[in-house]
């Protein structure tokens, strides 16, 4: 069983470590507020198309933090099944 414990702790550590990768990533989404005009980046005054980019901004970042989520959850079940796995 120390050997079960011992994978399980370092699948929990890689997953854990996945999981952190995956939380810096959604705190990194930009909002940017602009329109691609002939090629170029114009900043944009429309109010519509400022809640526009907010709304996307904010959908690309929960899905990020939903992925980060069940890979931090994944992380604490395997932590806590080395954690038994110990103690059989």
């Amino acid at each position: 069983m120390k050997i079960l414990s011992l994978v399980l702790t370092i699948t929990s550590a890689i997953s854990g470590l996945w999981a952190s990768y995956k939380w810096y990533r959604a705190s990194r989404v930009n909002f940017v507020p602009f329109e691609e005009v002939d090629g170029q980046l114009i900043p944009v005054c429309d109010v519509g198309t400022w809640v526009q980019a907010l709304r996307g901004t904010l959908q690309k970042s929960g899905r990020m933090n939903t992925e980060a989520a069940f890979w931090t959850a994944i992380s604490v079940a395997l932590a806590g099944l080395s954690a038994l796995a110990t103690l059989m």
